[in-house]
């Protein structure tokens, strides 16, 4: 249907989000094929199935769309974190499921990780602080959950006193590093690694026998 100048169909909220996640699901291709600065919204826009004028009334520039596309990340990320932690379960066996949730979403969803880890390094001036700022504040945030589930943990005899904010950070930067591993190196089986993970953490490098 050709609108008039100006003119905008009327559509629900539910209608706009699904209009949203799906210029969103095309960026992510987009990006990844030509990394953010050659990526254009023409480009997005023919990817999405629509006009450039229909994504204009979503996002007024790549920039937004892709912070929306951090943001959107990043409230997921926490979102997966607190999910886990829900159950009344034993430290150990929730570190496990978060361990493992976090690996698989990086199997799942290769190319976002790859557009969230690789494209921060192009980006420049106040754009690059800001989306800097999205990501320090996602890892800052789950670094408290982790925090407060290793002081817990203490709390209840199920692990020993131990230095619960760098713990957290070293938990974090495991993880990270596996998934820069998955994502650049070599791919991994989520299952198998988490075991590896939980055995690293639990037992250490220490021989047996």
């Amino acid at each position: 249907m050709v609108l008039s100048p100006g003119k905008k169909i009327a559509i629900t909220n539910e209608e706009k989000e699904a209009q949203r996640q799906r210029i969103i699901r095309a960026a992510v291709a987009v990006f990844g094929k030509y990394g953010f600065y050659k990526s254009t919204i023409s480009q997005i826009a023919i990817a999405a199935g629509m006009g450039r004028g229909t994504l204009y009334w979503y996002f007024e520039s790549k920039e937004e769309l892709f912070h929306a596309m951090t943001k959107q990340f990043c409230e997921s990320a926490i979102d997966q974190v607190k999910k886990e932690l829900g159950a009344e379960d034993h430290f150990e066996d929730i570190l496990r499921r978060l361990i493992r949730s976090w690996l698989d979403s990086a199997v799942k969803q290769k190319e976002l990780f790859h557009i969230m880890y690789s494209i921060y390094g192009q980006m420049q001036g106040e754009f690059a602080q800001s989306m800097q700022g999205a990501m320090r504040d996602m890892y800052q945030a789950i670094m408290a959950i982790l925090e407060n589930l290793l002081n817990q943990a203490i709390i209840k005899k199920q692990m020993r006193e131990a230095d619960t904010h760098r713990l957290a950070r070293l938990l974090i930067g495991l993880v990270d590093g596996i998934v820069l591993q998955h994502i650049f190196v070599e791919p991994f089986m989520p299952e198998a690694m988490t075991e590896v993970v939980m055995s690293l953490l639990f037992k250490g490098l220490q021989r047996t026998g």
